[in-house]
This record gives C-alpha cells, sequence and structure tokens, in this order.
C-alpha cells in the first residue's frame, strides 16, 4: 500500500525536531507492517518543488498546485494528514482524488477557537490571528461536512469534545488514540532518593506551558526551611525565559539551562530526577510529561485540559494554583509515597500509551476503516 503523509514540516539534516513525532510514527508503522510504502509530503509556499531523503524517508516539499499535481500523478492508497491546514482543505476536497481514502489527526491548535487561548493573545498580531484562526475553523467545518473517505483520530476526549465545539460539527467517523510514548527508550528507574530533584523541561515561547506557573510555585518552595537540600533543574529556552526565572538564578541550587534538548539528553535528565513539574494552561495530552511518567518521575501537574485523562492521584498530583505544586512537592519527600507513585507512573503510561501497541490500534483502525 502506498501512502502519503501530508504535513506543514518534517525533519531535515539542517532540523531534527521539525514534527519529530511524525517521523517516529512512520518509522514504527514500518517495523510492524513492510508491506507499507510511505512517501512524506510537506505543504509549504514555496514555487518550486524539492526533494529530499531523510532517515529513508522520501520527502517532497512543494505548494498547493504541485500538492495536487503529486496526487493525481502518482499511485496513493492513503493519505495521513498530520494537522489539517485551510490551504490543504481546496486540494483534498478535489472531486478527482475523492476515491483516495484520508486519515487526520487532529492535534489541537488547527481545531481550537482564539478564545481558548486568551492567555497568548495580548500582542500586536491578535487581530490578523483571529481572523487567521476562525478562517482556519470555517475551512475545517468545511471539509468534515463535505468529505466522506475521511477518518479523525483524536489523541484524547477532551481534544475531540472541544474540536466539536469550537469547530460546530460532529467527528462521526473517529477514534480516540493517545500519542505513542517509546517506553522502550524512555525505561524505568527507580526514584527513591530523588525525590528531593525537580525537573522542568519546558518552551518559554507560549503561556500555554504555565511556566510563570511552575516558577512561582519553586519561589513558594524556596521558603521553606530545607530549599537548599533540593536540586532544581530548569530547562527550556524562549521570550519568556528571562522574566520567569527572574530572582530565581541567583539560588546555588537551581540550575537554568537555555537550550533545546534532544532524546538522549533528555533521558540522561530523567534519570537524575524524581518529580516533573510541568502544569500547563491547556494540553490536548501532555507527551514531555508522559515520557517523563515513563521514565518514573512523578508529574506535579494542572487540573485542566486532557491531563486528568493521563494522571491521577495514584500516579501524581492534580493541582489548581502554585500553592498546590508547592504543597504536592513536600508531600513527595516521603520515601514511600514518591516510590508508589513513580511505579505507577510508569504502569500508567506502559498501559495507555506504550508506542508499539499505538501504533498497532492505529494501523488496525485504518484497516479496519478501509475494509468497510
Amino acid at each position: 500500500m502506498n501512502i502519503l503523509v501530508l504535513t506543514q514540516q518534517y525533519p531535515s539534516k539542517e532540523n531534527l525536531y521539525r514534527n519529530g513525532f511524525v517521523h517516529t510514527r512512520i518509522k514504527k508503522y514500518l517495523e510492524l507492517d513492510d508491506t507499507l510504502n510511505f512517501r512524506v509530503y510537506v505543504l509549504s509556499n514555496n514555487k518550486e518543488i524539492m526533494h529530499y531523503k531523510y532517515d529513508e524517508i522520501d520527502v517532497t516539499v512543494g505548494n498547493e498546485k504541485e500538492l495536487l499535481k503529486y496526487l493525481l500523478e502518482e499511485k496513493i492508497n492513503h493519505i495521513f494528514i498530520h494537522f489539517l491546514l485551510k490551504s490543504m482543505v481546496p486540494i483534498l476536497l478535489d472531486e478527482r482524488i475523492s476515491k483516495i481514502k484520508k486519515t487526520v489527526w487532529v492535534h489541537g491548535y488547527e481545531a481550537l477557537s482564539w478564545k481558548r487561548r486568551l492567555f497568548n493573545f495580548f500582542n500586536r498580531h491578535i487581530i490578523f490571528d483571529i481572523i487567521y484562526n476562525e478562517k482556519q475553523l470555517r475551512s475545517l467545518k468545511n471539509y468534515v461536512s463535505r468529505e466522506n473517505n475521511t477518518d479523525f483520530v483524536f489523541v484524547s476526549n477532551w481534544m475531540k469534545k472541544i474540536a466539536e465545539e469550537d469547530v460546530k460539527i460532529e467527528f462521526k467517523n473517529s477514534n480516540i488514540i493517545p500519542n505513542g510514548i517509546d517506553t522502550d527508550f524512555y525505561t524505568y528507574s527507580n526514584k527513591k532518593g530523588k525525590q528531593k530533584n525537580i525537573l522542568l523541561i519546558r518552551p518559554f515561547n507560549s503561556r500555554k506551558y504555565a511556566t510563570d506557573i511552575a516558577l512561582e510555585a519553586i519561589r513558594l518552595l524556596s521558603k521553606e526551611k530545607n530549599f537548599s537540600e533540593f536540586k532544581i533543574t530548569i530547562i527550556g529556552e524562549g521570550k519568556y525565559l528571562k522574566k520567569d526565572i527572574k530572582g530565581l538564578e541567583n539560588y546555588d541550587n537551581v540550575k537554568i539551562i537555555s537550550k533545546f534538548l534532544n532524546k538522549n539528553e533528555i533521558k540522561m535528565y530523567h534519570e537524575k530526577n524524581g518529580i516533573f513539574l510541568c502544569p500547563t494552561r491547556q494540553d490536548a495530552q501532555g507527551v514531555s510529561m508522559c515520557e517523563a511518567m515513563s521514565s518514573g518521575l512523578v508529574p506535579v501537574t494542572s487540573n485542566n485540559t486532557a491531563i486528568p485523562e493521563f494522571v491521577d492521584e495514584q500516579e501524581g498530583y492534580l493541582c489548581n494554583t502554585p500553592e498546590e505544586l508547592k504543597d504536592a512537592i513536600i508531600d513527595l519527600q516521603n520515601d514511600k509515597i514518591i516510590e508508589k507513585a513513580s511505579v505507577n507512573s510508569r504502569l500508567k503510561i506502559e498501559k495507555k500509551c506504550n508506542l508499539n501497541n499505538i501504533s498497532n490500534q492505529e494501523l488496525e483502525f485504518i484497516n479496519e476503516r478501509i475494509e468497510k
């Protein structure tokens, strides 16, 4: 079967991290079924088409016109779409490719109203952002209402519910399958004695990731008598970093690393720490949190959006305020509590998000629809 993966960006030798999770999926599918043939098309504004190979996967970069030409000329049996953008919709609705089966993964921003991200909309481009968002949602609704040969995959129940509310349409042919976590790579390590080692790995370029709330919790923790016993590692980069860490850089036990980590570095920091501090204002799953849980870290996170689908009181702490985040960290200083929560974190992700199982689920779902 010839499958085209359509997306808006993809890894290359020059930029390894562009939708790396899409590439991981493709490689896992090929491990599970070697009869599949995958190619990738990256939709861009480039006037000229470009081809390259990344980790044995053929990648084409081109515009809408070239995409339609590609689909008409190549023998494509199925299109996997990650991030269905408005620029893709006219091509995918073309009657000449209506018989090609399509599966769309809905990840978040492409299906959510700007009203749900007011925390990020206070900038000089707000009017343009709102207009773009509303056009995007109308395009998505148009696609769902007209295209009958498409199935949808959502990573959480919350994501599907909110998308249906914001797009104002029911996604009938759909399934809930979370993003897979490579539990074979993010292996479990015992966290006994590591409960004073707190890890935060976050982008600092969006208020979505609640880095301001996380670091306010650290400031509250700094008022505790034994604060000097803690070892806190803050990793990330972005426009809010300097503002969020203000004052914390003066503590000897707070290490701030301004960089983007590769997966091997992430694994190394997982092994050294016991608590993963990861509040959020909005998340369809929380992949970095799930990776940390796979390694046995205990998540101290937020009680909102899709997070409760992946964390409950057996594995971690669902908090509403910086004070509650701080209290959760203090509670985890008990050896028995962190040991139990650490084991449960690993078990939860192994059961719910194991990459092999998830990839099989996705392929089974797709094959079932093809047979119908």
